[in-house]
């Protein structure tokens, strides 16, 4: 899925620092871009990061319907 090792450590990097600690359910390739996914507080919220681990959005996975991506 990851391009490198460079780029899975600046993704696993910049999403540690936004989730605080939650755990990741699963990673999203969309597009040039990446979405990974947390539970907290029962739940699921996407932080989706550009290529080079860059914060670009954040939102609650439960408003999205039908969203396509490849999921890890």
């Amino acid at each position: 899925m990851f391009n490198s090792y460079d780029e899975a450590d600046a993704l696993k990097e910049a999403s540690d620092k936004q989730n605080n600690g939650e755990k990741i359910v699963c990673w999203k390739k969309e597009g040039a871009d990446y979405e990974a996914v947390n539970e907290k507080n029962g739940k699921e919220w996407g932080f989706k990061l550009d290529a080079n681990g860059k914060m670009l959005g954040k939102h609650d996975e439960s408003k999205e319907k039908g969203e396509k991506g490849e999921k890890y």
